[in-house]
């Protein structure tokens, strides 16, 4: 796991993190008819810019505690442009229906006789116009009247304003005080969720906005007011977003200069939460180990709440040395031959070599 992260990578994080829209386009960064295409093409564009993105937001590769909420967001919006996106266009006989030709022309033409007469080459057809812009998923849904879902958890909302905040999010009250990473990642989730069905972008019902408001107040409740949760309101009925560097609310403000934190501090502090949680869970489970082995050894049983592989013994084989082979005196000799004749020298060689020619001539002579 990275102990460092980059710059890009925080921002990729935050701006995940401040996505209330999870929608293909707006996580991944793409167009609309990208996300909603079928095609082989549109399936690679997202399948890069998904692993483009998981580099960056991975919680093996930064060491940002937000790191898994964010790849979970990313995750998510992947899922949903693979298995979730719109209708796709009928495909096959597109070019036969635009060029008004079914087929019938060509059968026509080769059932004709060869004619020898030149004819002028036929033009190109014209390009197919583009398709029209396809609309945003919010936009087609902004005047759908409410469903039945809808209308029955916005009535639960606005009829009991001051509900708690973990039955309005419909979550174990012990989560909603809890701030390890996986309690924060649950919190989200219902908020997301629960936003996406009673947005009133999302339903024409006039009492979407109060809905979405007690929503809301819960989930900043939840949250204690820090500046990490303070997600964008899509739309105009939330009151309008702007990400981090939106300003805050008057509240929020008072709230963070009371308590004299920071963005730093808020992060260092969460940090620091997780970290207290997860030495907790250690803490916990080393204390039910050493019980169950202590069971165990009572019962007889040798119990264990882990169950240990068996690991092969090493061989300890000790190979026999093998001691080194005596040198004959004629291998010796060769040896020492050969280191005898590389001393000599070139013209060494070349003046024996004549002497022998000599003395071999002498002998020819006689």
């Amino acid at each position: 796991m990275s102990t460092t992260t980059t710059p890009s990578q925080t921002a990729e994080i935050r701006r995940l993190l401040s996505t209330l829209s999870l929608s293909p386009s707006s996580v991944l960064e793409l167009p609309q008819p990208t996300c909603a295409s079928h095609s082989p093409s549109a399936v690679r564009t997202m399948r890069a810019a998904f692993k483009r993105k998981l580099m960056l937001v991975h919680s093996d590769r930064s060491a940002d505690p937000h790191a898994a909420a964010a790849y979970a967001i990313l995750r998510a919006a992947y899922d949903a442009a693979r298995f979730d996106n719109g209708d796709t266009a009928e495909g096959g006989s597109a070019d036969s229906h635009n060029n008004g030709d079914d087929g019938s022309t060509a059968a026509a033409a080769a059932a004709e006789p060869e004619k020898r007469t030149l004819k002028p080459p036929a033009s190109p057809p014209p390009p197919p116009p583009p398709p029209p812009p396809q609309p945003s998923p919010l936009a087609a849904t902004a005047a759908a009247p409410a469903t039945p879902s809808q209308a029955a958890e916005i009535r639960r909302l606005v009829s009991h304003p001051s509900l708690p905040s973990f039955t309005v999010l419909e979550l174990p009250q012990q989560t909603c005080k809890s701030q390890s990473p996986r309690a924060v990642r649950a919190v989200r989730a219902a908020f997301h969720s629960k936003s996406r069905l009673i947005h009133p972008d999302r339903c024409a019902d006039p009492n979407a906005g109060a809905a979405f408001a007690v929503l809301r107040n819960a989930y900043n409740a939840v949250c204690a007011g820090d500046d990490l949760y303070n997600m964008p309101l899509g739309g105009g009925g939330g009151g309008g977003g702007g990400g981090f560097n939106a300003p805050r609310t008057a509240a929020a403000a008072a709230g963070a200069a009371a308590r004299g934190s920071s963005v730093e501090e808020s992060f260092s502090a969460f940090y620091d939460r997780c970290t207290r949680e997860a030495d907790r869970q250690m803490a916990e489970a080393a204390a039910a180990e050493e019980a169950a082995e202590a069971e165990g050894r009572r019962t007889g049983t040798g119990g264990s709440t882990t169950r240990r592989k068996k690991t092969p013994k090493p061989k300890t084989t000790v190979r026999p040395e093998v001691p080194p082979r005596a040198e004959s005196f004629e291998e010796m000799y060769d040896r020492c031959t050969r280191a005898a004749e590389n001393f000599v020298s070139k013209e060494q060689r070349e003046a024996r070599r004549r002497r022998k020619q000599e003395k071999q001539a002498r002998r020819d002579e006689r």
